[in-house]
C-alpha cells in the first residue's frame, strides 16, 4: 500500500487548491472553470475517503505503519495527525456539506467568483478535515485558523456593507476567541513540558481535580478553562453565541449555512478528542460543565429564536440551539455518545443546507419572515419542501430530524439521565413554536417573488430526498456507522 494512498483525500484537496489558483492567474473570475474543477476535485476526494471508510481496519493501519518505516518523513505526519474511522467519517460529513456549498455559490454570484473564491473554500475544507486529526497544538492551531481566516473572507466576499460589518465581527470575535485557545494552550504546556496531545492526557496534573495543592494541577485547570471559553465561541455554546445571528444576518446564503453546519462539525470533532482525554481523567467536573452548557444553550437558543422575525437569524438560533443538543452526546460519551453525534451533525448538515437552500431563491435581499407569505402560490414545491426541512429541524417524525434527535435521547438514556432527556424533549416542543411560525407564514396570502435556480433547487431536491429518506428507514446510515466502527474494532 502506498502512503500517498492513505493520504488520497487530503493530497486530492491540496491539489486542488493549488490548481484553482493558478487557474484565477491564468483565468481570472473564469466562475465556470474554477467550479466544475472544484466539483472534479470533491468527488474524487470523496470517493477516496468512502474506500477507505470501507476498507478501513486494524491490518489497514498495521500496513501503514510498515509502510511509513520507508518514508522518514511521514513518521512526522503520523505523529502529528491522526487518522481514524471517526476522522474519515468527519471527513465525509465535510466533504458533502462543501459540494453543497460549492453547487449553491455558483448559482448564487452567477459566474462573477473566480479561482480565489473556490480556493477559500478548498482552504476552509482543508482546514475542517486537519482539524479533527490534530495530535499536537501546533496542527490544531494551524487547522483552526486556516479554517477561521478562510471563513471570514468568505463572509465578506459579496462586498457589500452588511457583509463587510459581519466579516469584521466575526474575525474580531474569532481572534478573541483564539487568544482564550492559545493562552489556555500555554498554560497546558507549561503543565506537561509538550505539544503533544498524548503527552498531556497522560500528565499527572489530569489525574485529580483535588490536587489542586500542587500548582501544576491549579495551573491545568486554568488552561483547560480557558480552552472551553475558546472552543464554546467556535461552537456558538451559551454564553459565547451572541456573534451568531449577526454573522448569519450579513452572511450569503451558502456561506451561512457553512458556518452553521461544517465549520461547527469541525469544532465539534475536536471537543470529541479533547473530552476523551483530558476531561475523562476527572469526569464528574468536566461533564458537569458539558451538561450545563448544553442545557443553557439548548434554553437560549430555542427561547431567542421565538421572538426573531428574521428567517436567516432564526436559523442562526436554531444552530446554537442544536449546538446544545449534540453536546448532550458528548456528554453521554462512549460508543453510542459518538456515533449519535456523527449521526446528529450529518443529518443536520443534510437539512441546514437544504433550509438554506430555499432561503437563498426566496428571501436573501430581504429576510424578514413575513416576506414568506404567498411562497405556496407561487412555488408548491418550495414550500412543501421549506416546510419539510422546518418539521424535521424541529424532530417530527418520520422525518430525518426526528431520529437524529432520538439517537441523540438514546445516548443519553443508556447512561441513565433521564432528566436531561426529558430536558431534550421539552426543548424539542419548544422549538415547534418558531418552526411552524415559519409553516404559517409559507401557506398565508401574500405575492412572493423567487429567484428560481437551477442549482438550488437541485440542492433541495436532494437534501428533501435525504430527509425524507432516512426518516423512513434510518437503519441505513446507522448501520453504515456501525459497520466502519466495529470493523476496525474487531479487524
Amino acid at each position: 500500500m502506498s502512503i500517498f494512498y492513505f493520504f488520497s483525500p487530503e493530497i486530492t484537496i491540496l491539489i486542488g487548491i493549488i490548481l484553482l489558483l493558478i487557474i484565477e492567474i491564468l483565468f481570472p473570475k473564469r466562475g465556470l472553470i474554477a467550479f466544475l474543477i472544484s466539483l472534479v476535485f470533491l468527488f474524487i476526494s470523496t470517493y477516496f475517503v468512502f474506500e477507505q471508510l470501507f476498507k478501513m481496519n486494524k491490518e489497514f493501519f498495521q500496513e501503514l505503519l510498515k509502510t511509513v518505516q520507508n518514508y522518514e518523513y511521514a513518521k512526522y505526519i503520523i505523529e502529528s495527525l491522526r487518522f481514524g474511522p471517526i476522522e474519515r467519517l468527519f471527513d465525509l460529513i465535510f466533504l458533502i456539506g462543501t459540494i453543497f456549498f460549492v453547487i449553491l455559490s455558483y448559482d448564487y454570484y452567477k459566474n462573477k467568483s473566480g479561482g480565489d473564491y473556490y480556493f477559500l473554500i478548498f482552504s476552509a475544507l482543508f482546514g475542517s478535515m486537519l482539524l479533527p486529526k490534530s495530535e499536537n497544538w501546533a496542527v490544531f492551531i494551524l487547522s483552526l485558523e486556516i479554517l477561521s481566516f478562510s471563513l471570514y473572507a468568505l463572509v465578506g466576499y459579496k462586498r457589500n456593507l452588511f457583509s463587510y460589518e459581519a466579516a469584521t465581527k466575526y474575525f474580531f470575535i474569532g481572534a478573541f476567541s483564539s487568544s482564550f485557545l492559545i493562552v489556555g494552550i500555554a498554560f497546558l504546556y507549561f503543565v506537561s513540558g509538550s505539544l503533544s496531545f498524548e503527552s498531556l492526557f497522560q500528565n499527572y496534573a489530569f489525574r485529580s481535580f483535588f490536587g489542586l495543592l500542587k500548582s501544576k494541577d491549579f495551573l491545568s485547570i486554568i488552561g483547560v478553562g480557558f480552552l472551553i471559553v475558546g472552543i464554546g465561541f467556535k461552537l456558538s455554546a451559551v454564553p459565547f453565541h451572541f456573534w451568531t445571528p449577526d454573522v448569519f444576518e450579513g452572511s450569503p446564503s451558502p456561506t451561512a449555512s457553512y458556518i452553521s453546519t461544517i465549520s461547527k462539525a469541525a469544532a465539534f470533532a475536536i471537543v470529541l478528542k479533547l473530552f476523551q482525554g483530558v476531561f475523562s481523567s476527572y469526569p464528574k467536573l468536566w461533564e458537569g460543565l458539558i451538561l450545563w452548557i448544553s442545557v443553557f444553550t439548548m434554553i437560549v437558543g430555542n427561547l431567542a429564536a421565538i421572538r426573531e422575525n428574521s428567517i436567516k437569524k432564526l436559523l442562526a438560533f436554531s444552530t446554537i440551539a442544536n449546538a446544545g443538543y449534540a453536546l448532550t452526546g458528548i456528554y453521554a460519551g462512549g460508543i453510542e455518545g459518538f456515533k449519535s453525534i456523527i449521526l446528529f451533525l450529518f443529518i443536520y448538515t443534510i437539512m441546514t443546507f437544504g433550509a438554506f437552500s430555499i432561503v437563498q431563491m426566496v428571501a436573501e435581499d430581504d429576510t424578514k419572515i413575513e416576506n414568506l407569505k404567498g411562497l405556496y402560490r407561487k412555488s408548491p414545491f418550495l414550500a412543501i419542501s421549506l416546510t419539510l426541512f422546518m418539521l424535521s429541524l424541529a424532530g417530527i417524525p418520520p422525518l430525518a430530524g426526528f431520529f437524529a434527535k432520538f439517537y441523540i435521547a438514546y445516548a443519553i438514556i443508556n447512561v441513565g439521565d433521564i432528566g436531561l432527556a426529558i430536558w431534550l424533549f421539552i426543548n424539542g416542543i419548544i422549538s415547534y413554536y418558531y418552526y411552524l411560525k415559519v409553516v404559517y407564514y409559507i401557506f398565508s396570502d401574500g405575492e412572493k417573488e423567487i429567484n428560481f435556480g437551477y442549482l438550488p433547487l437541485f440542492v433541495t431536491a436532494l437534501c428533501l430526498v435525504f430527509v425524507i429518506f432516512i426518516g423512513i428507514y434510518p437503519s441505513i446510515i446507522l448501520e453504515f456507522v456501525n459497520n466502519v466502527l466495529n470493523r476496525f474494532i474487531s479487524g
